[in-house]
């Protein structure tokens, strides 16, 4: 038999929140992408009270500013043999 237990620490009510996986650590700087005009930029971020899902940003984004959320691609995996021989 098992259980899972969601035990809350600290609660806040209107702040701005992004997606976790939005929440990129690049060169020991917290960084969310966001979209500008004409491309996509890393912009340092203050992070604040997290959960499974959600990230607080307490500085370096406006509620309205377009984030982008990268992508995560898989690599084939590759082959030890130099292809098929002709």
């Amino acid at each position: 038999m098992t259980t899972h237990v969601r035990i809350i620490v600290e609660e806040k009510k209107d702040v701005l929140v992004v997606p976790n996986n939005a929440v990129r650590f690049e060169e020991g700087k917290t960084v969310v992408y966001f979209k500008t005009k004409d491309k996509t930029e890393p912009r340092q971020v203050t992070p604040g009270v997290r959960d499974d899902r959600f990230t607080e940003i307490i500085a370096g984004l406006k509620e309205g500013e377009t984030i982008v959320i990268p992508a995560v691609v898989k690599k084939p995996p590759q082959s030890s043999s130099p292809g098929p021989k002709k």
